[in-house]
């Protein structure tokens, strides 16, 4: 039996629209609507080009659906964007965290998991993370926020930004990188299931700015995790939009630390005085102004002439190294598969014959090297050294 809900789901997984997918396989879009309503079975070629295209076996869409329905709801999805009308995306993505949620549950089925660390930072800043929203003034909100980046960023255990991307997913926060678009920097969210998520973007983003992604989704999901953002007014998802951003800049320029660096320029309002500090802690000339000016360490007129400044030397679009700092991609899921495969838990083939994917569906799903599957070698992070293995029947 032929199911076209699936052929949807391939379609959205590879952001493709009706007549995109028509035009790819040269039929009409009337016929792709066919197809994913159940009312007409593609002929063989096209079959044997939706599998090539999809990079699945032919027998996925004979197959019953093995991913859960219901992963995460779009009101719990928190985005990084510019503008809210890309929350458009939301079924696309919801339909990706679907299928990234079924293979991260598979293989960390082979492994006892300890409890997450972000769960257990979760719960212990909720009253926090309340208290932030009821605030009775801008000025009280933000010394609340001040406290929940300090209390995270010691509670995570990092003494070094260049350790965030490390420690994040270390806390068990699942951290995938998609192409996402121009509109859209990242996004976070929490699955029903409390697996936290947080999806950076590849579009042409610096290593300083994806720290900044990280720690903003960090923000969303230990201060908004109870918010249904659909129900948010423009002003009120604006207001949430800078609460992450706040939060952003004091866990990764921590207010004492900062100062004492700050103190050091010569020229606190010329932003090419702030380079070594970028090195220092890897995040923007842009950010590190704005929490400067938070922190009262510059004054409305220093600040204004440090954002002229910035546009005038044309770094809001590229700034000093950020073509020289190479962003650090994520690990954890890539060293996870790689556990299982070397420990022979599983075996490509047996993945295969299960999910009926091939190979390259799972390296474009987790943006993992494309030669993953062939070479098993690399390892950076020792994630799981120590991991208690679960022997299935049969692996």
């Amino acid at each position: 039996m032929f199911y076209g809900d699936k052929l949807t789901e391939l379609r959205e997984l590879n952001g493709l629209s009706r007549k995109d997918l028509a035009d790819k396989l040269s039929v009409s879009e009337q016929a792709v609507w066919q197809y994913e309503s159940d009312k007409v079975t593609p002929r063989i070629d096209v079959l044997n080009a939706l599998r090539d295209l999809m990079e699945v076996d032919t027998s996925f869409l004979f197959e019953p659906n093995m991913v859960t329905r219901g992963v995460a709801s779009e009101g719990h999805i928190a985005y990084r964007a510019d503008d809210r009308k890309s929350r458009k995306k939301t079924r696309t993505e919801l339909t990706y965290l679907r299928y990234v949620e079924a293979f991260v549950d598979y293989f960390e089925g082979f492994l006892t998991q300890e409890e997450r660390s972000i769960d257990s930072l979760r719960s212990m800043t909720k009253q926090q993370a309340d208290k932030i929203q009821y605030a009775g003034s801008q000025r009280e909100q933000n010394l609340e926020i001040e406290n929940l980046a300090e209390v995270s960023r010691n509670y995570l255990g990092i003494q070094s930004n260049r350790d965030l991307m490390y420690k994040i997913e270390n806390s068990g926060v699942c951290v995938v990188e998609r192409n996402l678009g121009q509109e859209i920097d990242a996004y976070s969210t929490i699955s029903k299931s409390g697996r936290s998520y947080i999806v950076l973007g590849t579009h042409k983003k610096s290593a300083v700015c994806r720290n900044f992604d990280i720690a903003h989704e960090l923000g969303h999901l230990l201060m908004h995790q109870h918010q249904n953002i659909e129900l948010l007014t423009n002003e009120e998802y604006k207001e949430i939009e800078l609460q992450a951003n706040r939060f952003a800049g004091a866990f990764l320029l921590p207010g004492a630390e900062f100062a004492c660096g700050f103190a050091t320029l010569a020229r606190k309002s010329n932003p090419d005085y702030y380079v070594d500090l970028k090195s220092q802690y890897l995040v923007s000339i842009a950010a590190m102004g704005h929490r400067a000016y938070d922190l009262g360490l510059l004054d409305y007129q220093e600040y204004r002439y440090f954002s002229g400044r910035m546009n005038t030397l044309h770094y809001r679009k590229l700034e000093p190294l950020d073509d020289k700092i190479v962003p650090i991609r994520p690990g954890k899921l890539r060293a996870l598969m790689e556990f299982v495969l070397k420990s022979r838990l599983t075996s490509v083939d047996h993945i295969r014959s299960l999910f009926h994917v091939r190979p390259q569906f799972l390296i474009n799903l987790f943006g993992i090297d494309q030669h993953f599957f062939d070479q098993f070698e690399h390892e950076k992070h020792s994630y799981y050294g120590g991991a208690k293995v679960i022997r299935m029947p049969g692996a």
